[in-house]
């Protein structure tokens, strides 16, 4: 492993802590992309939680009566609960695809750094049976057309299923 891979490989532990694999048609470079571009920022989790933590405060309070009785009742709740979907979602699915990513990081920087561990120990031709090491894993992309489509739609639902006053 040269020294500039060791550097990407503790760059990237270090910024992401310490199911996906390198597909056969990815380079190296899109992979490294693809992880500068999903690293988890501080704002990018505050923005998440926020999103998060105002869909539960908005479905604590869709229990209420709202003054609705029988069927617009039901409606009403039913159009809350879409509208809380609503909320929830963008940040809820960053939440989500951030801890998948984290799990593939870590687990390329442990094979990463068992197989240099297992290196030291080996010699001369021993240590080429170890091979090449893994590129940076490919992260999967992030579907956010998908989700404001999603998002879109939960809206116009929960709009149309809230009772009319």
């Amino acid at each position: 492993m040269t020294h500039h891979d060791r550097h990407l490989r503790d760059q990237i532990a270090a910024t992401w802590g310490d199911h996906t694999h390198q597909s056969p048609g990815a380079t190296s470079a899109s992979a490294a992309e693809r992880l500068k571009k999903y690293r988890p920022t501080a704002l990018k989790k505050t923005a998440s939680w926020i999103s998060v933590g105002f869909a539960a405060i908005a479905l604590l309070t869709s229990f209420t009566d709202g003054g609705y009785t029988g069927g617009d009742m039901v409606r009403y709740l039913l159009g809350s609960v879409l509208l809380v979907a609503m909320l929830a979602l963008p940040g809820a699915y960053w939440l989500l695809r951030n801890n998948s990513d984290q799990l593939t990081v870590q687990g390329w920087v442990e094979r990463e750094k068992s197989r240099e561990q297992l290196a030291h120990m080996l010699v001369g031709r021993e240590r080429d049976l170890l091979g090449q090491p893994d590129p940076p894993p490919l992260l999967p992309k992030r579907r956010w057309g998908m989700v404001i489509a999603v998002m879109f739609v939960l809206m116009i639902l929960g709009g149309t299923a809230l009772p009319t006053a």
